[in-house]
């Protein structure tokens, strides 16, 4: 994808074409974009952190004692461990 959007810029295409035209957000393809302007070969990954990655080891040992997800999220919200 990046050497579409690369390709579609260097055509005179807008991020809002090229976002329509690929299917992608505007905000990826300006991201994109801004990579190329720093003379970078590929936009950085953008890393996304979850809620419950903090409580991973717990939910797999509750997961390993037998407890469905029902019981493992009523276990974490009496807790009042992601809600925090």
């Amino acid at each position: 994808m990046y050497y579409t959007v690369k390709t579609l810029l260097s055509q005179g295409k807008s991020i809002r074409e090229i976002a329509k035209d690929l299917g992608m957000c505007r905000k990826t393809i300006s991201r994109i974009k801004a990579a190329l302007d720093n003379g970078k070969d590929r936009a950085d990954e953008q890393v996304r952190t979850k809620t419950l990655d903090g409580y991973k080891d717990l939910i797999n040992e509750y997961f390993e004692d037998g407890l469905t997800a029902l019981l493992i999220h009523r276990r974490l919200s009496c807790q009042k461990v992601y809600y925090t």
